[in-house]
């Protein structure tokens, strides 16, 4: 049995157990979705494509380049 904020699951009954599987993969897949809409996503796309992408460094004032 797992107890949620918004569910009680029984993973001895069918219908309990197949709505538990349903909701844990959109999860995966709202997870996914947020995980390619940030940065890290971004760049993985970016390197799949072939592209190169070019970060623009600053730099601190007062601060060299070494």
């Amino acid at each position: 049995m797992l107890i949620t904020r918004d569910t009680v699951f029984d993973f001895r009954v069918t219908s309990s157990s197949r709505l538990f599987d349903i909701q844990a993969l959109t999860a995966g897949w709202e997870w996914r979705d947020i995980r390619d809409a940030t940065w890290d996503g971004i760049t993985r796309r970016a390197s799949k494509a072939g592209d190169e992408l070019m970060l623009r460094a600053v730099r601190r004032r007062g601060t060299d380049w070494k």
